[in-house]
């Protein structure tokens, strides 16, 4: 459950019941997400006057997958190797939209998606510490993710179809871990491509290193998101999760986005009535643009952070 308010008063109001795959030995999952948003935000009119505008809308998302084990035999690639099928349902109602003559696409209007995927997926686990949490012992996935989506979407009484392909690998190496993570999708309407995405993400952390009695650990994450055919109201954005932690605007975006992340975690052996303290660093570079420009031109905006 979760309730956000900003000080321009729009909010986010959320429960979220999720069952995920905890385990390749899991066979069912599943989730309901039901939330409102009110979101304030600015729409250039033709002659470049700018006007708040309100956006408030009901999410209903639903979603369930069952899992088969495909192969028999007793080795831990075998049990783990699975055929996943999962059904996706997704509705927007908006309570608070712009009029036409602000919005004359019918942009933020209600939909209906509907999702069908079907995916291999062989995903083992090992044991680690000093990752996220101070000493306890972690499970880090490993293996394999291949999976075809389609979907059907309803939008101004119109339909059209999704597909979207993705391909996910993660495994332990001498000099580390690493994870890839690859994703194309794109709408298709009367045999027509329309808008998409391409998404490339990697997360590398390294082998835990001593310096002494003090622990230190390297992360880099960088992703990059392509957007193809994009309207001009599709934005990408850098705001908190999803490029700087803290960050809030209304006017930085863009249809491309670049984002490299780097963090040294350190992990002190002292304790200060039972408090564990992990002094840590992070720099990260974050690149958004739009279609008109290029990397030259791109707007990037560094990052800069420190905490215990």
């Amino acid at each position: 459950m979760q309730y956000h308010i900003r000080q321009d008063r729009s909010f986010i109001k959320v429960i979220d019941i999720e069952r995920p795959f905890f385990s390749a030995f899991a066979n069912w999952g599943g989730g309901i997400y039901i939330g409102q948003l009110l979101n304030r935000d600015s729409i250039t009119f033709p002659d470049s006057v700018k006007v708040l505008q309100n956006f408030k809308f009901n999410n209903q998302d639903f979603w369930m997958a069952k899992s088969w084990r495909l192969f028999s035999g007793k080795s831990e690639l075998l049990r783990t190797t699975n055929l996943v099928v999962s059904a996706r349902y997704n509705h927007i109602h908006y309570l608070e939209r712009p009029s036409n003559i602000y919005d004359s696409l019918s942009i933020y209007t209600g939909e209906h998606f509907t999702y069908f995927g079907v995916g291999i997926a062989s995903r083992q686990y090992r044991q680690d510490t000093y990752i996220f949490n101070y000493g306890l012992t972690e499970d880090v996935p490993k293996g394999k993710i291949y999976s075809l989506t389609a979907g059907y979407q309803v939008k101004n009484n119109k339909g059209r179809w999704y597909l979207g392909l993705r391909a996910s690998l993660g495994d332990y190496y001498p000099w580390g871990y690493l994870s890839t993570n690859l994703e194309y999708g794109r709408f298709i309407n009367q045999s027509k491509l329309q808008e998409g995405a391409l998404v490339i993400g990697f997360n590398y952390f390294s082998e835990l290193l001593d310096l002494g009695r003090w622990k230190v650990r390297q992360f880099v994450k960088p992703q990059f998101i392509f957007g193809i055919r994009r309207l001009a109201t599709d934005k990408l954005t850098i705001d908190d999760n999803y490029g700087i932690t803290g960050f809030y605007s209304r006017e930085v975006f863009g249809t491309h986005k670049m984002l490299l992340s780097m963090q040294t975690q350190t992990y002190a052996p002292w304790n200060v009535y039972g408090f564990r303290f992990g002094p840590y660093f992070v720099c990260s570079l974050v690149c958004l643009v739009m279609p008109t420009t290029d990397l030259e031109t791109a707007g990037c905006i560094p990052y800069l952070a420190w905490g215990c």
